[in-house]
């Protein structure tokens, strides 16, 4: 194998002689002529620490531009010699700077068969402004790279170039370009700050792409795009291990950028990446407006701003495809719609979580209007919109998700949807709404077509006005029981909407969340709709107008609350408000709210409440927990009425309803076997959980996977003795006859890891945790108990929640046999904790139990002004009764 000639550069000044021998030596540009007149490979070596000033302008102020393409003059071309040319820089590296008279470097193709190979080892390129006479060549400020040429940069920095009006500021790339380990900043163009790629293929690997910058005025609009990089026109840029922040763009994508050319598109990778703080007028971190496909995998896009829509990610373009899986969308914000993603193509939104993220109008996590977006196997939570879905916006099919915690000043809390779509396996739970749909706000639309809901819950989720779990304004459809607080309610003229929930759990949702007497539905408010085959009619769903249309098959729809309490202004409708169809195998637990319309096409026979279904009956529901499976359920309890009362005709099928009103039914193949006629055929919590355990599937989400014991009966009360001569009455007893005084002090503390939840200890443990638990703040002394037993006083037991380590719930002897039997995975005793007086004794003061919903199995104790402020402001505080009564 021959030795590559290797040529070292000698001298800084900037002269173009062509040789190594006259003149001040052998200079930069000397060396670049000599190899682009030598064939075969050459290496051309600069001395560590150095920098090459190009002083040789390439413009003949006699003219307004001069051809300077062969090196001598302007920039260095590299030309082609059927060889690659390597340029190093030694040691610590060298730097070559441009000063403005043109560009750096252009890597040519004068011959197709012989275009030049250029690699750049340890240098830094700066300096550089795009300045040619031909516009189709007017970007690269600080490298070019022609259509058939190649450019490998290891070890680089691209660093204060530009290219005013054109496109890549560092680098311009027509052929092929790889990158690896560089860093790319601070340069500014037209299109593509850092980087632009057209009709090319770049790679780019664990490189830093940042504070670069675009913009780019037509008719007084900014229309520049890519602040970081660019890709348009037909190749691929393939981005990995790499970081892409605080870069800018006039238009769209702020970090990344795939556009069309001419009606040509590419396609863009990005793996293993982050994307951070970029911003843009649309697509502050990533945006799409013409790409064949975008794939982003194993990425971080967060910290990103949109003046107008996608915060995080916006996809442009009807026929987008853009793929992100296994990826973190969080705390990007947007003016408009989509604070994480705003998708006005294809999505498919696969293994990832969408949280923090906050849009100015709608879909706080995901926006998606007139498009397609599918999202599997993900979390969207803590998302917030000024205006409708806090979470997400017009999803088409969401399956094995959780939607929690979000939150809308509009309808939909969890997600508001005019667009036929199918929901399965999935959560949406925690959410709230200003308005209308806590949990789900489902509209009519001009098609007329439908929601499916299936082996899902809806739980614990709240609205100021109607529809705590689900609120329906057009088409919905729900199989699943125990899904709660769905309000439907429209004000434009649709064709009423519909909603179908096979095997559904609705519970632990609340309408008129802000108690002024306005809203109901706890679980689901019907307006302009009609509601079948849900449990609970009265918490559930509420119909104003009769139009609408909702089923209840095999579900839940139970233990939902008409104001925090089920104590407010007005008629309390907890689990349903309006009209609904259900003989169906449902369980319902209140039907305050349910009505009968003639506008029903089913007659009174088939509402919600009669025939085969269950009401006015507690569906005995375990904590929202992880009870395997990829989402939290309710578990069904022992001698819950819901066990193997549901009817296995009626289960959900891989061939359902017409969801698109187009007479086609829509299918999915759950369980991958090729055909698509089979029932489903796991619960909520799919793998090993069988949709249907002992012959008959139970109502609800949950299906319980093993015979559970009969709760053991209560004995039979004995004979009353015979009455016996009342004695002479004897003095009132003082307070503790025996001695035993509630002198001991118990004070409180809340933890700071889970706000709203607090633990009250004793003197000792109090300092313990004084002294060594910085997450626990002190509030105080809460109130007087004894340690020793006495005649007046009743031990309290004190339990860790494991679900949430550091909380603490304090129960009677009565609830301690009852915690230890049927709840001992998620709470563990830690023994006696102190002696009280009894719940009814007329005895010291009463303290009221609170459950905090935002944090279940979490409690507070309280009494007087804070028992009323908790009452009247908290409404996710949830009163349980007279716990014990102590001193204070």
């Amino acid at each position: 194998m021959e030795d590559i000639p290797i040529l070292r550069v000698n001298t800084l000044v900037d002269e173009n002689d062509g040789s190594a021998t006259e003149g001040a030596g052998l200079s930069l540009r000397d060396a670049v002529l000599i190899a682009n007149s030598t064939p075969g490979d050459e290496i051309i070596e600069l001395e560590s620490n150095a920098v090459y000033d190009l002083t040789i302008e390439g413009i003949d102020p006699e003219s307004i531009f001069v051809d300077e393409d062969s090196a001598t003059q302007g920039d260095l071309d590299i030309g082609s010699t059927g060889g690659k040319l390597t340029i190093r820089g030694l040691e610590e590296g060298a730097t070559i700077d441009a000063n403005q008279i043109n560009r750096v470097i252009q890597v040519r193709d004068d011959f197709r068969d012989n275009a030049a190979t250029l690699i750049l080892e340890n240098i830094t390129i700066t300096g550089g402004q795009a300045i040619t006479e031909d516009i189709t060549d007017d970007g690269g400020g600080g490298i070019y790279i022609d259509g058939d040429a190649t450019a490998e940069l290891i070890n680089c920095n691209v660093t204060g170039n530009s290219a005013p009006g054109g496109k890549g500021g560092g680098i311009s790339n027509n052929g092929t370009l790889t990158v690896r380990n560089c860093n790319i900043d601070d340069n500014s163009a037209g299109d593509g700050g850092g980087i632009s790629t057209s009709y090319g293929g770049t790679q780019i690997f664990d490189s830093t792409i940042t504070n670069n910058s675009v913009s780019l005025i037509s008719s007084g609009t900014d229309i520049g795009s890519g602040g970081g990089i660019q890709h348009e026109g037909l190749g691929l840029t393939e981005i990995t291990n790499s970081t892409i922040t605080n870069n800018t763009a006039g238009f769209r994508g702020g970090g990344v950028v795939g556009d069309e050319f001419l009606g040509s598109k590419g396609s863009v990778t990005i793996t293993d990446s982050v994307i951070r703080e970029n911003t843009a007028n649309d697509g502050g971190g990533v945006g799409s407006s013409g790409v064949e496909t975008m794939t982003i995998e194993n990425t971080t896009i967060e910290n990103n701003i949109s003046n107008r829509g996608g915060g995080g990610v916006s996809i442009g373009n009807i026929l987008d495809e853009v793929t992100i899986t296994n990826s973190t969308i969080r705390n990007n914000n947007a003016g408009t719609n989509g604070g994480g993603i705003d998708s006005g193509g294809t999505l498919f939104l696969r293994q990832s979580n969408v949280n923090g993220n906050t849009a100015g109008a709608d879909g706080g996590g995901v926006n998606s209007s007139l498009s397609t977006a599918v999202i599997s196997d993900s979390i969207i939570d803590n998302n917030s919109a000024g205006d409708a879905g806090g979470g997400l916006k017009d999803v088409e099919s969401i399956r094995n998700t959780t939607v929690s915690n979000n939150k809308s000043v509009g309808s939909g809390g969890g997600m508001f949807t005019l667009a036929p779509g199918i929901i399965i396996n999935s959560t949406f739970s925690g959410n709230e709404s200003q308005t209308f749909g806590g949990g789900l706000s489902i509209t009519g639309n001009p098609t007329g077509s439908a929601v499916a809901i299936a082996n899902s819950t809806i739980s614990g989720n709240s609205a100021r006005d109607s529809g705590g779990g689900i609120s329906i304004g057009g088409s919905l459809i729900v199989d699943t029981p125990n899904n709660y607080g769905v309000d439907y309610t429209s004000e434009v003229q649709t064709i009423a909407g519909e909603i179908v929930a096979t095997n559904v759990t609705i519970t632990g949702n609340i309408s008129d969340s802000d108690n002024n007497g306005e809203g109901d539905g706890g679980g689901v408010n019907n307006a302009k709709s009609f509601v079948t085959g849900n449990s609970d009619p009265t918490q559930g769903v509420r119909n104003r107008f009769g139009s609408g249309k909702l089923t209840l098959v095999n579900s839940i729809l139970a233990g939902n609350f008409d104001t925090p309490d089920n104590s407010g202004e007005g008629t309390i409708e907890s689990d349903i408000s309006g009209a609904a169809k259900g003989n169906a195998n449902n369980l319902v637990g209140n039907l305050t709210g349910l009505t009968i319309e003639e506008v029903f096409v089913a007659p009174e026979a088939e509402s919600l409440g009669q025939g085969g279904d269950l009401s006015e009956i507690n569906p005995l529901l375990g904590e929202l927990q992880d009870n395997g499976g990829a989402t939290f359920t309710h578990a069904l309890l022992a001698g819950s009425p819901a066990i193997n009362a549901g009817n296995n005709n009626n289960l959900f099928q891989e061939t359902f309803i017409d969801i698109n009103n187009d007479n086609e039914p829509t299918t999915i193949d759950f369980n991958g076997d090729g055909d698509n006629d089979d029932a489903i055929p796991f619960d909520q919590r799919r793998g090993e959980f069988s949709r249907i355990f002992d012959g008959t599937v139970d109502i609800g989400a949950y299906e319980v996977q093993e015979v559970l014991p009969e709760p053991e009966p209560e004995p039979e009360p004995e004979p009353e003795p015979e009455p016996e001569p009342e004695p002479e009455p004897e003095p009132e007893p003082e307070p503790n006859p025996d001695g035993v005084s509630l002198d001991t002090d118990i004070f409180r503390f809340q933890n700071n890891d889970v706000p709203g939840t607090y633990i009250y200890v004793r003197d000792r443990e109090a300092q313990n945790i004084r002294d060594n638990f910085n997450n626990f703040t002190e509030e105080g002394r809460a109130f007087q108990v004894a340690v020793e037993p006495g005649d007046n006083l009743r031990p309290m037991y004190r339990f860790q929640n494991e679900m949430k380590p550091g909380t603490y719930l304090f129960v009677t002897e009565e609830e301690r046999a009852n915690i230890n039997q049927n709840f001992a995975e998620s709470f563990t005793e830690e023994g006696l904790a102190f002696y009280t007086y009894g719940a009814n004794s007329e005895l010291g003061t009463d303290f009221s139990r609170f459950q905090n919903t935002e944090q279940q199995g979490t409690y507070i104790f309280a009494t007087g002004e804070e028992r009323d402020n908790i009452r009247n402001n908290f409404a996710n505080f949830v009163e349980e009764g007279i716990a014990f009564n102590v001193e204070i």
